[in-house]
């Protein structure tokens, strides 16, 4: 058994909003999260948390645009502050890696 190893593809997806879907592993005060966002997705509010991610599948925004295989490091705070805003008919899917 590799204590090590997170199998996504065991986890149930959970739907936390209209238009994105994710699943989480945690573990103590550390957690990642699979999500997919899908072009209904509406963030209604900026987001002032600090994400590292991975993006798998392609992710265009109005003020940024990040592509397939691109990373991300949003620092914390209300200078950095973001939301998704998806293109109609598009989707992204990203890992997100959250203390």
């Amino acid at each position: 058994m590799n204590e090590n190893l997170i199998r996504f593809v065991k986890l149930n997806w959970e739907t936390p909003a209209e238009g994105v879907e994710q699943k989480v592993y945690s573990n103590g005060h550390q957690r990642m999260r699979l999500l997919r966002f899908y072009d209904n997705f509406v963030e209604t509010e900026w987001c002032t948390n600090g994400h590292v991610g991975y993006i798998l599948k392609s992710f265009n925004g109005i003020i940024k645009s990040y592509r397939q295989r691109d990373g991300l490091w949003i620092e914390g705070g209300e200078k950095s502050k973001h939301k998704v805003i998806m293109e109609k008919g598009k989707q992204a899917e990203i890992i997100l890696f959250e203390n």
